[in-house]
């Protein structure tokens, strides 16, 4: 499981509401619930930033999935950004996980 603690704003869909300095966060008394009930049940889990993005087979994927992986970033999604900025903006709680059955994703290292 990936629990998100702030995603990077790589979509266009935010940038129509908001700066592009303005920070995709969760909040962070959910976050830290989520991780407690993680621990609770015994679950695997990574948490902190990961990554938003709006387009699908570009030329330069691979270089793309590569740079974000030397900067820390765990997971690529298409909507957290959006998730995380309008809630913020709406003054809403909210948080994203994602539970993997197997990784699809290569930013993401599963043991």
């Amino acid at each position: 499981m990936v629990i998100a603690t702030a995603a990077v704003r790589d979509d266009g869909t935010t940038k129509m509401y908001i700066r592009e300095g303005y920070p995709a966060v969760a909040d962070i008394k959910l976050t830290n619930i989520i991780i407690d009930i993680c621990e609770d049940l015994g679950y695997n889990y990574y948490y902190g930033i990961i990554r938003s993005y709006d387009s699908f087979y570009i030329d330069k994927e691979n270089a793309i999935i590569r740079y974000w992986k030397n900067k820390n970033i765990l997971f690529s999604d298409m909507e957290s950004s959006t998730i995380f900025t309008l809630a913020n903006l709406k003054r809403l709680k909210q948080d994203v996980y994602s539970i993997q059955l197997y990784n699809m994703n290569p930013i993401l290292k599963m043991e």
